[in-house]
């Protein structure tokens, strides 16, 4: 979905403020992927990390039907039509916004704080049991872009 996503909003200009948040969100969770494949190493949180993409399932329902509403509806009528739309949605769309309102909040506000303090507490845990420093046990990588991920992804 991160790959078809990115051209799909730079395909539609939609450059409100938010394509340069989306293109570092999306280097960054590259970042991490490719760094866990290719290091071998922390794939339990990477892959935690990855559990918030759930939301996009519903996202993408919505995207769909703002686009429809806005490729039918001229562009003075657009806000109109959504609230239209909003006041008598059809319930798939109500459907993907209860849903992404409810993945919102467990796979992203959730989900990131625990997947941030347990990374931290493991990292700790770890440099206590082999008297290693985390660096040396987790790798200098893992501590600084998986909680970096955590903390950008979630504000």
């Amino acid at each position: 979905r991160m790959t078809v996503h990115w051209p799909y909003l730079v395909a539609l200009k939609r450059d409100d403020g938010n394509l340069r948040t989306y293109t570092m969100h999306h280097i960054l969770v590259v970042l991490v992927y490719v760094g866990g494949l290719r290091r071998d190493r922390a794939h339990f949180w990477g892959s935690a990390a990855a559990l918030c993409e759930a939301t996009n399932v519903f996202l993408s329902i919505e995207e769909l039907y703002e686009e429809l509403c806005a490729s039918s509806c001229s562009e003075a009528s657009t806000r109109d039509a959504n609230r239209r739309v909003s006041s008598s949605s059809p319930p798939l769309r109500t459907a993907a916004r209860v849903g992404l309102a409810a993945s919102y909040v467990i796979a992203r506000l959730v989900l990131f704080p625990c997947c941030f303090v347990w990374f931290v507490a493991d990292a700790r845990r770890l440099v206590k049991l082999d008297g290693l420093s985390a660096v040396d046990d987790v790798g200098a990588f893992e501590l600084v872009v998986y909680p970096t991920a955590y903390v950008v992804v979630f504000a």
